[in-house]
Parts: C-alpha cells; structure tokens; sequence
C-alpha cells in the first residue's frame, strides 16, 4: 500500500465510509491513539513500502482531534 492509499483509508475510516459498527471504530482509534490532553488527541500510525522487494519508503500517517475540529 502506497501512503497516498494509506491516507485515503485513514479517511474512509475516519468518516466511516463502510459503516463499520461504532465500537470498531472507537477500538481501532483507541488503538492508534499515541497521546490525549486536555487540547486533545493525537491518532497516527506507521508504514513501510517495498519496490522490489527493498523498504524503499517510510510514512506516518494520522490525525488530530481537538475541540471538535480534526487535522
């Protein structure tokens, strides 16, 4: 997976495009969630990709959510 694809299904299940029951959604959030405070909360997760069968690139990719708004 690209991290242009890995970006659109962050998306898709962010906006949970395949609705998915909400406790999947909010265990799978708990699972990438990397910090929380009381300005918010931080969402991300890593990727590799391989051309050739080499690691050739590395993303991180995530989200923000803080007062109502997401990043």
């Amino acid at each position: 997976i690209s991290p242009l694809e890995q970006v659109e299904l962050l998306t898709g299940f962010y906006h949970n495009e395949w609705n998915l029951h909400p406790e999947y959604v909010k265990a799978v959030k708990n699972a990438i969630c990397l910090a929380s405070s009381s300005d918010g909360s931080l969402y991300g997760k890593t990727g590799t990709g391989q051309v050739n069968g080499e690691n050739r690139n590395g993303w991180f990719i995530g989200f923000v959510e803080s007062s109502g708004h997401t990043v």
